[in-house]
């Protein structure tokens, strides 16, 4: 479809023109308004006529009177209310709550081909009808136009024609989009195929046809051919052998008013008159239910707001009429066992619109949402007169003028004008909708406009709805994303149209949402959050993080890019990265140093920074309190600037640095450049830094330094040549040093030289022995005594030093020399006490026959008697525990035998499929068993001659050996020998 500034340089036309090409077709309007008026005066008349006659009978009916039987009584009579769900009413009062901005879910655009231009030239447009295959046009000229939608007509396959000498009041069209029929107030219906004949037809009614519908399946053969009439009457028409014949289904009264909407749906027809809407059922004959009208039919009569139809699926109807909407729903239940359908009421709504025309959305195959069209109703509800003066399509979506001008809020007259608008609402409750859209379509109405006047057309399972007035057809398809987009930003909603470029991959809008949305939130002073936001908007793009960059940088906030700045993918240009570098070199020092240790210096210029930063530091040393730094922050700067001197290999500045400041830095960074040549030197004050690490560099470059000039250069550090010789001793290195070691250990840390001298056998024990004595080590004395063969000394040392008589009790054990017993017994002698210590712990150790031969006899020893006693008892114990053991050995061997030998009593059994181990023959043959068979207990069996055999192959090798032939004793698979 062409747009309306592609149609014209220049579109804005002139209310003079419009209203002259308006004119004629708002004469004619005018003149067939007035004359349905008139119709309409004596109509009514008539109804209230008929209505006190009606009345006047009532009141003579007695009470009692009889009733006729439902069965009895005549299907098309059958009237059943709908049933409405009971909701209780709501008197609590509602706030004045804001208008809240609702985003249009369509894009309006007029159709303004050639053949439309050509009919709205000499005629208007009174009706239309929208099919998948065309659009059928009817005006007031009478004719039915066809055209696509994008408004041009075929005029070899379907050209226009004319039905009617009056003006085209409805059109249907059946589902194959075969035949169309059409209605006008000449007393006409009019059925014409399309590229077909068979079925056309024309009907001369009595009365106007006001309401016609066809069947779906109206085209198809053996369907009846249905078509329906409606007048005050239902009709319903249909195909036999003889032509077609009709049936009223429905009969009205004047009261009742005209049928003014009908419409089908499977066996359902639906017809609107005064009294309500009604739905009859073809496939029983009766009317189901009737759907009364919420508001007031007095005042909003049917000949100017006619209601409209619109079947939402197979069983759901939806009535737009007047101001309210009714959704019904035609539902199956059960009556004393006899199915029978009735209509329930599933929604009841009031909007504020004179409806001119209702659809629904589709989603997932299904209606979620109801379509209205129609006219806006004003303050005081008055919506009377005729159609337009001039016109322009302004609403919340794009105009159909390159240069929309604003409708006037009222007539020359002083009266408000209707505003057109469509709106979308989704079903919450029973009496409760929420209003999903409420796009303005605004077209310079007059006063006196009605909602007849304007015409939907709907192809909802395509989502497009044409709109059709007197003199404009222009169509609604939904909004692309790109056009919801752009609504968004225009009217401030930059996040919600971020979120929706997000969402919609082909949009070509996102970079420059994404831009607008950041914009925004820094004129918020949202700075962080925009920051935050700058991953998900920048993305990849290179161009993009370099225009916030230069954004950043213009609001003086660079620092906050530092932690979401890419460093690759996309890798930018190195003046971004140097930006963020000098900001924070000025305004944050510890972040300066967090950036150059993490990124990599390939990113920016190294040499520029290292200036600044130098720059940096001489300007820190001015007494200029805007360029001071606390001690921390020029700590942190000279570390920063030993990182950029290793970038730059100025590796000799870095480790000055590094040893001034004392930083444990320097360790990882002599590891990681190989840096130990230049701080060999410095070995005491790498220890200073951390004893661990430098050790532990020390030993990973012993190459290039040998323990002993380590040795040297700690000596006035003991505790470091402690720990450095822990670290070689645990290599199993440094035996040299083991003396060394000791009197380390004696000075420093005693704790460490008893496991010392235990460990290690490298030390002299003369000097050891010294050292010990020098500084009163008694344990380790004690140690190195019994070591070095002097144990009496030791046990002495133990008992005359310790009194520890336990400890000379594991000394002897340990040594389990008789001399030691023997000396030890005698000065335990001369402290009785001890005594019953010794015999109870010595045990197995040491014979107490040897302890009461040592003792004299005139020596009181206290507990003797308890402690020999409690020997005795343990002997005997063990006497007892090892007659045990021997007992249950003799049955365990005894078991095992009778096990051994019954196995080897077995029988052992031959079958047919038993073969010789050797030859791999079977043993049983078909002539039996051929010669003499060696059974063994392992279940081997073989052939006396392979025996033999094998017995002779093997008799070189056991020559000489006392090995006993295989023939005799052993099976020659099982035996160790064979093996």
């Amino acid at each position: 479809m062409e747009s309306a500034e592609a149609a014209s340089p220049d579109p804005v036309v002139s209310a003079t023109e419009l209203a002259a090409a308006v004119a004629p077709a708002a004469a004619e309007e005018e003149e067939d308004m007035k004359e349905e008026g008139k119709e309409n005066g004596h109509e009514r008349q008539a109804e209230e006529k008929g209505a006190a006659e009606e009345e006047r009978k009532t009141e003579e009916e007695q009470p009692g009177g009889s009733e006729a039987h439902p069965e009895q009584q005549s299907p098309m009579h059958e009237e059943r209310p709908a049933e409405l769900p009971i909701e209780e009413p709501e008197d609590e009062e509602m706030d004045d709550e804001e208008e809240v901005l609702l985003e249009p879910m369509f894009n309006y655009k007029e159709i303004i081909g050639s053949d439309v231009t050509r009919m709205f030239a000499r005629e208007s447009a009174t009706a239309i009808f929208a099919h998948d295959k065309f659009i059928a046009i009817g005006t007031n000229a009478g004719n039915v136009w066809i055209m696509d939608q994008t408004g041009h007509i075929d005029q070899d396959s379907a050209p226009v024609y004319r039905a009617h000498r009056v003006s085209v009041s409805r059109l249907a069209v059946d589902s194959t989009g075969s035949y169309i029929m059409s209605a006008a107030n000449d007393g006409k219906v009019v059925i014409k195929g399309i590229l077909c004949d068979e079925l056309n037809y024309t009907l001369t009614v009595p009365e106007v046809a006001r309401s016609i519908a066809l069947t779906a399946e109206f085209a198809r053969p053996a369907s009846g051919n249905v078509f329906v009439v409606g007048d005050r009457n239902l009709t319903v028409h249909s195909k036999g052998f003889f032509g077609y014949g009709e049936k009223v289904v429905y009969r009205g009264s004047e009261r009742d008013g005209y049928i003014t909407r009908a419409s089908c749906q499977g066996p359902f027809v639906a017809f609107t008159n005064e009294q309500g809407t009604r739905i009859f059922d073809r496939s029983v004959e009766r009317v189901l239910s009737v759907v009364s009208p919420k508001h007031d039919v007095d005042r909003l009569r049917s000949n100017r707001h006619p209601p409209h139809h619109c079947w939402l699926d197979h069983f759901t109807l939806a009535v737009g009429w007047a101001d309210t909407v009714i959704i019904a729903a035609i539902t199956t239940q059960d009556e004393g066992g006899v199915r029978r359908r009735r209509v329930k009421i599933h929604y009841s709504w009031t909007v504020e619109l004179l409806i001119s025309g209702i659809s629904f959305t589709v989603r997932d195959n299904k209606w979620e949402e109801i379509v209205l069209i129609g006219l806006k109703v004003d303050s005081e509800g008055g919506m009377n007169g005729d159609f337009l003066d001039t016109i322009s399509l302004v609403s919340s979506a794009p105009s159909l003028l390159s240069s929309p001008v604003s409708p006037p809020s009222s007539t020359a007259g002083g009266e408000l004008a209707p505003i057109l608008q469509l709106l979308i609402l989704s079903p919450v409750a029973l009496n409760e909708y929420e209003l999903q859209a409420e796009d303005r379509i605004s077209l310079r109405l007059s006063a006196r406009t009605t909602a007849a006047q304007v015409h939907l057309g709907a192809l909802p399972y395509d989502g497009l709805y044409f709109l059709l007035a007197p003199k404009f057809f222009l169509y609604a398809e939904p909004f692309q994303p790109d056009n919801k987009i752009s609504w968004r930003l225009e009217n401030g909603l930059v996040e919600e149209a971020w979120e929706l470029a997000c969402r919609s991959p082909e949009s070509e809008k996102k970079s420059e949402v994404g831009r607008k949305m950041i914009e925004k939130l820094i004129e918020e002073d949202r700075c962080k959050y925009a920051t935050s936001r700058l991953k998900e908007v920048c993305g990849e793009s290179k161009q993009e993080w370099e225009y916030f960059v230069g954004v950043w940088e213009a609001h003086r906030m660079v620092c906050l890019l530092a932690e979401c700045m890419p460093t690759t993918k996309p890798q930018l240009e190195p003046e971004c990265y140097e930006a963020v570098l000098l900001s924070a070199l000025y305004n944050d020092i510890p972040l300066f140093r967090k950036l150059v240790q993490m990124w990599n210096p390939d990113l920016y210029r190294v040499g520029s920074i290292t200036d600044r930063t130098l720059a940096r530091l001489q300007e820190a040393t001015v007494s200029n309190t805007e360029t001071m730094v606390s001690q921390e922050e020029e700590k942190s700067l000279y570390l920063a600037l030993a990182h950029l001197y290793n970038y730059e290999r100025k590796y000799d500045s870095s480790l000055k640095i590094y040893l001034a400041l004392k930083d444990k830095q320097i360790f990882s960074v002599v590891d990681k450049y190989s840096l130990f040549g230049m701080v060999k030197d410095q070995i005491s004050d790498l220890m200073a830094i951390d004893s661990d690490l430098a050790l532990r560099l020390l030993l990973d470059n012993e190459d290039a330094v040998s323990p002993a000039t380590v040795m040297t250069k700690t000596a006035r550090q003991p505790r470091l040549q402690m720990l450095y010789l822990g670290k070689l001793f645990s290599r199993h290195e440094g035996d040299q040093f083991a003396d060394t070691a000791v009197k380390l250990y004696a000075e420093h840390d005693r704790k460490a030289l008893l496991p010392f001298l235990k460990s290690s056998e490298k030390y002299n024990i003369s000097r050891a022995l010294q050292i010990c004595k020098e500084k009163a080590l008694v344990e380790e004395r004690i140690f190195l005594l019994g070591k070095s063969g002097n144990r009496i000394e030791a046990l002495n040392l133990i008992i005359s030093q310790f009194n520890r008589i336990d400890l000379a009790i594991s000394f002897c054990q340990e040594h389990d020399d008789r001399d030691l017993w023997t000396y030890l017994v005698d000065e335990i002698v001369k402290r009785p006490q001890h005594m019953k210590q010794l015999l109870s712990t010595a045990g197995p150790s040491l014979d107490p026959l040897f302890v009461v031969q040592r003792m004299p006899a005139d020596l009181v020893v206290p507990g003797l008697r308890d402690a020999l006693a409690k020997i005795l008892r343990d002997y005997a114990m063990q006497v007892e525990l090892q007659r045990g053991c021997h007992d249950a050995t003799l049955a365990d061997v005894r078991v095992l035998m009778t096990s051994m030998l019954g196995f080897a009593n077995a029988a052992i059994g031959v079958s047919p499929r038993t073969r010789c181990v050797l030859c791999d023959k079977l043993i049983v043959g078909r002539g039996g068993v051929e010669g003499e068979l060696k059974l063994f207990a392992c279940h081997h069996t073989l052939h006396v001659a392979c025996a033999t055999q094998f017995d002779r192959l093997e008799e070189s090798e056991r020559r000489g050996s006392s090995v006993v032939p295989f023939d005799q004793l052993a099976c020659p698979i099982c035996s160790d020998d064979t093996h």
